[in-house]
């Protein structure tokens, strides 16, 4: 294994900076963890129309259509 460069070492750490300042700003408006399955049910309330379950850990459901066709179903959001 190649010996790490202290220039890349350093490009590295300001990224991660970056990269956390992005999720806090990110955490600010989505309110849960900032992984992609929560921004994904973040994403979809707001496209769909989805009422997203306050609870994260409910098994199979993340929410409920508000709207259209398919008002009052639940959903299972999933980012890949």
């Amino acid at each position: 294994m190649a010996a790490i460069e202290r220039s890349d070492l350093e490009r590295v750490a300001e990224l991660v900076h970056e990269r956390n300042m992005i999720d806090e700003k990110i955490h600010a408006i989505v309110r849960r963890a900032v992984v992609h399955g929560h921004i994904g049910e973040y994403i979809a309330g707001g496209v769909f129309d989805l009422a997203i379950n306050d609870n994260a850990s409910t098994p199979g459901v993340d929410g409920v259509f508000l709207s259209g066709e398919l008002a009052g179903a639940t959903v299972n959001v999933k980012w890949y």
